[in-house]
């Protein structure tokens, strides 16, 4: 199987090591031409999680169209914002290759309010397979291979099964589901619950608060 992996960030990285032990190959794709040096010469992301070497299946590239080619799934891990216009210059690619697109980044769309899910169908079209991953994965304990879990959501729960296949292993449990928007609106909410509990602890106001 080859995966592509949008974005070369701290969890695009994580994310490729995590599929890197199901996948034939994975190409990560990145702007930057000193990251792909750096993951082919090095074996190491000179910008993120540095101190960490990837498997000798992942690659990096600039050229997303060179990427696509023959791809069976896409690890999108492009921040939300920033989602909508990277894609339309690589929307044609991506339906032409028919891959799976499984999408790992969290958050509202700030101008719109949109989810992940509307966001994909009006720029790769209802049609286009797509699967959400989410749960307290931090990139770092991924690349340490800590004990973590997840849930994978998509509309058809075989399609949700067969995305999830992909981040599965010894130390990685995900859980297929039907509950798109349950999935994106808790990885949405998590970190705005996490700061007002803090808030909370450190006002002294008690657990009940």
């Amino acid at each position: 199987m080859r995966v592509v992996v949008f974005g070369s960030g701290s969890f695009g990285t994580a994310m490729a090591s995590v599929v890197a032990r199901n996948a034939r190959e994975v190409v990560i794709v990145t702007r930057r031409e000193d990251v792909a040096r750096g993951i082919n010469d090095a074996r190491a992301n000179p910008s993120h999680l540095s101190a960490f070497k990837l498997a000798a299946n992942v690659t990096a590239t600039t050229d997303a169209d060179e990427a696509l080619r023959g791809a069976d799934a896409i690890v999108h891990a492009i921040p939300m914002q920033g989602t909508e216009e990277f894609l339309i210059g690589v929307r044609d690619a991506v339906r032409a290759s028919g891959a799976l697109f499984v999408n790992t980044s969290k958050g509202l769309r700030s101008d719109t309010l949109e989810l992940m899910h509307e966001v994909l169908e009006r720029v790769l079209g209802r049609e286009h397979p797509c699967a959400f991953f989410g749960g307290p994965t931090f990139a770092t304990q991924l690349m340490d291979g800590t004990p973590s879990g997840g849930v994978m959501a998509a509309k058809d729960l075989a399609l949700a099964k067969r995305a999830a296949a992909l981040f599965s292993g010894p130390k990685m449990r995900v859980y297929p589901s039907t509950d798109v928007v349950g999935v994106e609106i808790g990885g949405a909410l998590k970190n705005v619950i996490a700061i007002l509990a803090g808030g909370l602890e450190g006002m002294g106001l008690g657990v009940n608060a």
